[in-house]
Parts: C-alpha cells; sequence; structure tokens
C-alpha cells in the first residue's frame, strides 16, 4: 500500500462500503452529516492540494500502465469511488469499475474488493437504471460473502439489490435481510430496510414489530420518524 499513499491522503474521505450514490438510501441523516462535515475539513486542511481532472486522469493513467500491480489498482479504485461518492460526482465510476475488476482478478480473494464492486455497480444500476447492473453487484456481494461470510452490511447490500430494482423483489429482499439480521440482530441498516420492504409489501404489522426493535436499540435514530409515518 505504500505506493498509494500520497494519492489516498488526498482522496481520503469517511464512508461504508454501502452504494456511494445511495446516500439518501443507507445513511442515515446523522452519518450523512458527518460525512459531509468529514470532507469539508479535508478540503480545508487540502486547498493548496485539491485535485483537478487532469490529476486524477493522470493517476489513472499511471494505473493504466500498471494493470498487475494489485495494490495500485485496488488502492486507487477504492479512493476514487469514495472521492466520487463524497462530491457525489459518477464521472468516474467506469474508471474506478475498471480498477477494480483489474485488482479483483488479480486477487479474488480480496474482500474489499469485492465489495466495493457490488457498491459500483450497485450505483450504477441506479444512475442507468440498469437492471442488469443490480444482478452484477449482487454477484459480487456473494462473492465478499464467501471470503467474510454473515457479514451484515454486504447481507444488507445485496438485500437493496431486490429492493431497488424495478420491479422490486420484496420477498427476496426480506429473506436476505434476515439474514444479515440473523447475523448482527442489532444492525440498525437491516432493519430500516427491514421496514421499508415490509410496508412496500403491504405488511404493516410486520413493519411495526421491526421498528419496535429499532426503536429500543437506537431511540435517537434520525430515520425512525420517516418509517412511522411509513408504517402507519
Amino acid at each position: 500500500m505504500k505506493r498509494i499513499l500520497p494519492i489516498l491522503s488526498l482522496l481520503a474521505v469517511v464512508v461504508s462500503f454501502i452504494g456511494g450514490f445511495l446516500l439518501a438510501n443507507a445513511l442515515n441523516k446523522k452519518e450523512l452529516e458527518e460525512l459531509r462535515r468529514e470532507n469539508a475539513r479535508l478540503k480545508s486542511e487540502r486547498q493548496s492540494s485539491s485535485l483537478s481532472d487532469e490529476e486524477i486522469r493522470s493517476k489513472i493513467e499511471q494505473a493504466d500502465k500498471r494493470p498487475d500491480d494489485f495494490n495500485f489498482q485496488k488502492g486507487l479504485g477504492i479512493a476514487l469511488y469514495r472521492y466520487s461518492v463524497i462530491e457525489q460526482n459518477p464521472q468516474y465510476l467506469p474508471d474506478v469499475l475498471r480498477l477494480l475488476e483489474r485488482a479483483a482478478n488479480l486477487n479474488p480473494l480480496d474482500f474489499e474488493t469485492q465489495a466495493a464492486l457490488g457498491d459500483v455497480n450497485l450505483d450504477l444500476a441506479q444512475i442507468t437504471k440498469d437492471n442488469s447492473r443490480y444482478e452484477r453487484a449482487r454477484q459480487f456481494y456473494q462473492k465478499a460473502l464467501q471470503i467474510r461470510p454473515k457479514d451484515a452490511d454486504i447481507q444488507s447490500s445485496v438485500a437493496l439489490t431486490y429492493l431497488l430494482a424495478d420491479p422490486a423483489d420484496y420477498d427476496k429482499a426480506i429473506e436476505e435481510l434476515k439474514k444479515a439480521l440473523a447475523s448482527q440482530p442489532n444492525h440498525e441498516r437491516s432493519l430500516e430496510s427491514m421496514v421499508r420492504a415490509l410496508v412496500a409489501k403491504g405488511d404493516k404489522e410486520a413493519a411495526s414489530e421491526y421498528l419496535n426493535r429499532l426503536r429500543k436499540i437506537n431511540p435517537q435514530n434520525p430515520v425512525i420518524t420517516e418509517l412511522e409515518n411509513q408504517a402507519q
């Protein structure tokens, strides 16, 4: 990782692997505000070192010339993805996809690479309205789960590939969310998605039960009010 520290330090942001351009669906308001504050702090600290499109393209070109360097492909791919997320700018996502696919081919057993590929495809599915991208995202998430079974974050993301598709498959989304909650009963994002899926399916009684679980775990969760309105 030492060879990519400069670009990582310039592009570093605080964001989970949950699908960057799905922030409205996957992050609660508190997390989103924290993300924005961190981005503002980083920008203020590095005003003289802000990256231009030319500089970013230069790094991508370097990666293209070093296709067998796993650390470079993965490091730049993930850093550029995080940068795209915080800037809410999808223009580099095709480059991110290419870099991470190279990394995955070089090391298929790297969890972070497989998870990030799932996220990028999930984002592209939302942006392009291409349902096949949901299936592609699901494939990468399943590979990540083979490496790290019972990871609630990834299992919850698998559920999103069903929940956000057109048409949505609520039964499969609920099935995946149950798996996530079986491995981590207090996983708030899974509980939030479960409430939404059950409401959309028309089972408001079950949705209320999961909403009550969420209240007990974190009464301050800012999504609760929104979910209460949906579950009424």
